[in-house]
């Protein structure tokens, strides 16, 4: 959910229970759509399944699923409009995790939460359910809150950070693993100026502007360089995350933790098997990278875009005499050769002026060309064949740096939509969108394999064109090897 300029709420994504606000939505919603009677509004949180907002007036609002009382009206009904929070008018901030509780702070300053309680992470001294604010014990000062999976956070108005709930992975950063239901001090963080709770992670800005994490740390969340078991504690107290001592805000996901430098540079750590850190990578960090900078879109015949995913992948482009690691998203020239026998890259050319096409390749060595005006993009394989050929009285290897290996062909592995052609020596594989793999054989043919979709394949010995489908094979006729 977002607020617009004008104080109005949209959302959009998953109706399951109502999440998001508007009764005319059956199931999702991908574009923003209003939330009906909610045009004043200047603070919002969503969590899963719910979501809060606070109007100008101080009024906090829920709508969504209220199977715990999450939603604070005093029932447990799901609600597809705003609700009014009951007796919380006078609301300076809200967080809603991901989770079934929620927690505010008072314009006094009073922290209070509701909703489930399982672990104490309403604060209120219990492990109760509550269907309406309930005011957290002993925080009558509280500036900001943070509400995390079963835990949750506050700074105070002196700077000392207090938190409450689960503790089992360390959340509480107090130097143990016990679980209490009325805030304890984080140890050694009396200077925050700001908290932002994860999953089972928390993380804090001081005033400094020294980031600092603690709790589960299986994905790399901290941020301190390292990662432990699943299940397993994190750092039992605040942390620093390498590399970042000038930070100005910073906001913790459920696995990863996302930061804004003082330079305006944004730099993320922690679990990314959905892109989440923004590196143009798939790979867990450990520690703080750099958000990359959108692309230019490629221009044909000219440009292609490339986004390393995983292991290593290489580029040699005209001009260069040597591989370099790609370590970020690129735009390279066609041209140019990349190497992806260690890794995965996705590659994205223009199919039209306005469309592109992408797809994955690895497991190869490959020159990248594409004719401009034209959306097929070609791939021809490169790199010298491991063959081995047979001596009147010995076997003798051809090619082979290490005695030892056996024969075996060059080879490229493809995955996406769009139009690319692979190229071999005895042939070429043209698709629209599939899984495949193109290999040159010692004996001067090219075997294409298709797991998914439809392969166009032309086989240059036999000068003719084959269709192959799901599950087949195809190996060209001979020619001299290249």
């Amino acid at each position: 959910c977002a607020i617009r300029e004008s104080g109005q709420v949209v959302c959009w994504g998953v109706m399951a229970s109502g999440e998001i606000g508007n009764p005319t939505i059956v199931l999702n919603s991908e574009v923003p759509v209003p939330v009906p009677g909610l045009s004043d509004a200047v603070a919002i949180s969503a969590g899963r399944d719910f979501a809060c907002a606070i109007r100008s007036s101080g009024q906090a609002v829920c709508w969504g699923s209220n199977d715990f009382g999450q939603l604070g009206d005093g029932t447990t009904a799901d609600r597809k409009v705003p609700t009014a929070v009951s007796g919380l008018s006078d609301a300076a901030s809200i967080s809603v995790p991901d989770g079934t509780h929620a927690c505010a702070t008072r314009a006094t300053g009073q922290a209070v939460c509701w909703g489930f309680n399982n672990s104490g992470r309403l604060g209120d001294g219990t492990t109760t359910d509550r269907l309406v604010p309930t005011p957290v014990s002993g925080l009558s000062d509280s500036v900001s809150i943070a509400a995390g999976g079963a835990h949750t956070c506050a700074v105070r108005s002196t700077g000392q950070a207090r938190c409450w709930g689960s503790n089992s992975l360390g959340e509480l950063g107090d130097g143990s693993t016990v679980d209490s239901a009325v805030p304890v001090t984080v140890s050694g963080l009396a200077d925050a100026l700001s908290i932002s709770s994860g999953s089972d992670h928390v993380c804090a800005v001081r005033a400094t502007g020294q980031a600092v994490c603690w709790g589960s740390n299986s994905s790399g969340q901290v941020g301190n360089g390292t990662r432990t078991e699943d299940l397993e504690p994190g750092p039992l107290v605040p942390t620093p995350v390498l590399g970042l001592s000038d930070v100005a805000s910073l906001s913790a996901g459920s696995f990863h933790t996302c930061a804004l430098r003082n330079s305006g540079e944004a730099e993320c750590w922690g679990f990314n098997d959905y892109g989440q850190l923004g590196d143009g990578t798939r790979t867990d960090r450990l520690r703080a990278v750099s958000v990359a900078e959108p692309l230019p879109a490629p221009i044909s015949g000219k440009t292609v875009n490339l986004n390393p995913e995983t292991g290593i992948v290489k580029t040699k482009c005209p001009g260069t005499g040597t591989y370099r690691k790609l370590r970020n998203p690129k735009q390279v020239r066609t041209g140019c050769l990349i190497d992806t026998r260690r890794g995965t890259v996705r590659l994205t050319s223009a199919r039209s002026r306005k469309a592109n096409q992408s797809a994955r390749f690895r497991g190869g060595l490959f020159r990248v060309g594409q004719k401009k005006g034209r959306a097929e993009t070609t791939l021809s394989l490169k790199g010298s064949l491991q063959c081995a050929r047979r001596g009147r009285s010995a076997l003798v290897r051809v090619r082979v740096p290490n005695h030892r290996k056996k024969s075996s062909g060059r080879k490229l592995w493809g995955s996406g939509k769009g139009r690319f052609k692979t190229v071999g020596h005895g042939g070429s594989a043209s698709v629209r969108g599939t899984i495949w793999s193109l290999e040159d054989r010692c004996d001067g043919s090219s075997e294409v394999k298709v797991k998914r979709g439809v392969v166009s394949v032309r086989d240059f010995a036999r000068r003719k064109t084959v269709v192959v489908r799901a599950g087949g094979r195809y190996v060209t006729g001979a020619v001299r090897k290249r």
